[in-house]
């Protein structure tokens, strides 16, 4: 067997402002693609991760919890301003950052695809099963009602995936992320 050619390195997602980037409890799969499909979006444009592996994180079910396999919340920062990453995908940003981690998830991971699951076909919760959760990608599979479906549009064209390398283990976020240590100050001042 030949060891795979790349052309380069992809740059490791840089964290947010999310509660818990811990992305070494993801699976190395996902973590690729999405760290691989970063670097096809248009130029002004870079993916922030704000959740990886978070074991308090929302109901039991919730796909964060999931140690090994967990969901990662991704946002988009076009002009140094994070896009809305709930609701209708006005830019198309969170659709295109979609189809590119399928691209990269069909070339790295074939075996994960029919487990990929994509936030802009389900609602952000229960009581918004409308909205759609843009920033959201997992592996619990490809579900929802919310049109299009990310798989039925497939990856970009004319993209060549799979070219980059992507290090393993991603470097470990450095602190807890400013928006949540501005939070933890603001309830000790209470």
């Amino acid at each position: 067997m030949t060891e795979k050619q790349y052309t380069g390195t992809a740059p490791p997602l840089k964290h947010g402002a999310g509660k818990n980037p811990d992305v070494r409890n993801v699976a190395r799969g996902l973590v690729e693609a999405a760290t691989a499909a970063a670097t096809h979006m248009p130029e002004g444009c870079t993916v922030v991760i704000d959740e990886g592996y978070n074991p308090r994180h929302g109901t039991i079910h919730s796909q964060h919890r999931v140690k090994g396999r967990a969901a990662l919340d991704l946002c988009v920062v076009r002009d140094n301003k994070r896009v809305r990453n709930r609701g209708e995908d006005k830019t198309g940003l969170y659709t295109l950052l979609h189809r590119h981690i399928l691209g990269e998830m069909t070339a790295r991971y074939p075996e994960l695809v029919p487990h990929l699951g994509h936030g802009c076909n389900f609602g952000t919760s229960s009581r918004h099963p409308e909205e759609p959760d843009l920033m959201h990608v997992d592996l619990g599979g490809d579900r929802g009602h919310i049109k299009p479906m990310i798989s039925e549009l497939g990856p970009v064209p004319n993209v060549e995936y799979g070219k980059l390398r992507v290090e393993w283990p991603p470097p470990e976020p450095k602190g807890p992320p400013r928006a949540w240590t501005e939070k933890m100050e603001r309830r000790k001042r209470r």
